[in-house]
């Protein structure tokens, strides 16, 4: 008689790569393809065909993927690694041209725009009335060559740092909150709006807009935040308008829903109403007792990470 002996369950980490196997492409309903991948784990995942065009994939290769981040609902994202560029790393990129383009508040914005090695776009802010920022050459000239360091890969886009809004998180402690001055707000690569906070000491931090939208917060505005460590993700989060950590509150059940639990699949979760962002999700594995829509449950905040709020029940 065979038997067959099943491998070994492999946590995958936010951060780290991993081997993942091309077994097809699907096709969706919409015409659009993607490449079927399975994960050490053996669990499948779905990555768009369009934007590796370059990394000339086929099905039955062995790719490695970066995780490139675990959202709260427990979905995976991955990014295969680029043939060329690696995250942290220098690289000599060619100035193209300024390009200009409005922003949401209506204001017009210059962009520093460079090529990557497949002639894909490049764009970083540039400000005439400070030069660009001091890691820029100010007398740039199509074809001139420039040392960027790439910051991050998303949909084969190679994106680079702009040290004009990259302060030093290390004078920051963790738990403490820090008051900073809204001083401006920029679009960046990818459609990205952020804020632009100014701290005490004239350092400049982003701050990602969307997921603070009903926390009106304007241009002018003093803030306060706290220092987040994400795996290998910094930033920033600020007071949240209505709840603090630690605190309870009574919550309203406002629907069911899921969450995914990597790699068994899907998890049954309350959704409790949040008038000042998306909805609190709470397993319903965690409660105990079933409870009725529209019921009023007890929780504790245990924290708030880019605009989400994330609890226990009590």
């Amino acid at each position: 008689m065979t038997t067959t002996t099943q491998q070994p369950f492999q946590r995958l980490k936010e951060g780290k790569s991993y081997p993942f196997r091309i077994t097809g492409i699907v096709v969706l309903p919409d015409g659009s393809e993607y490449f079927a991948l399975s994960d050490p784990n053996l669990v499948k995942h779905l990555l768009e065909k369009k934007y590796y065009e370059n990394y000339f994939f086929e099905t039955g290769q062995l790719i490695e993927c970066r995780i490139d981040k675990i959202n709260c609902s427990g979905k995976i994202y991955i990014e295969p690694l680029h043939p060329l560029y690696k995250v942290g790393r220098r690289y000599e990129f060619p100035f193209v041209k300024f390009t200009e383009g409005s922003n949401r508040n209506g204001s017009i914005e210059t962009w520093a725009v460079f090529e990557d090695v497949f002639g894909n776009e490049i764009k970083i802010p540039w400000d005439f009335t400070n030069g660009g920022g001091t890691f820029l050459p100010i007398d740039m000239k199509p074809g001139d060559m420039v040392k960027l360091t790439v910051i991050r890969i998303k949909k084969g886009q190679v994106y680079v740092s702009d040290t004009n809004f990259d302060g030093d998180f290390k004078v920051f402690k963790k738990g403490v909150e820090y008051p900073f001055i809204i001083a401006g707000y920029r679009n960046f690569p990818g459609k990205q709006g952020y804020f632009i906070l100014r701290s005490p000491g004239g350092s400049n931090y982003k701050l990602r807009s969307k997921f603070y939208e009903k926390y009106n917060l304007a241009v002018g505005q003093t803030v306060y935040c706290r220092m987040i460590r994400e795996g290998k993700d910094t930033y920033l989060e600020p007071r949240h308008p209505f709840y603090s950590i630690g605190s309870r509150y009574e919550l309203e059940i406002t629907g069911m829903g899921t969450i995914r639990e990597y790699p068994q699949g899907q998890k049954a979760s309350y959704l409790l109403r949040n008038d000042f962002g998306k909805e609190i999700i709470l397993p319903l594995e965690e409660v105990g007792d079933a409870k009725p829509l529209h019921s009023l449950i007890t929780c504790k905040v245990t924290g708030i990470r880019k605009g989400r709020v994330h609890v226990e029940s009590l």
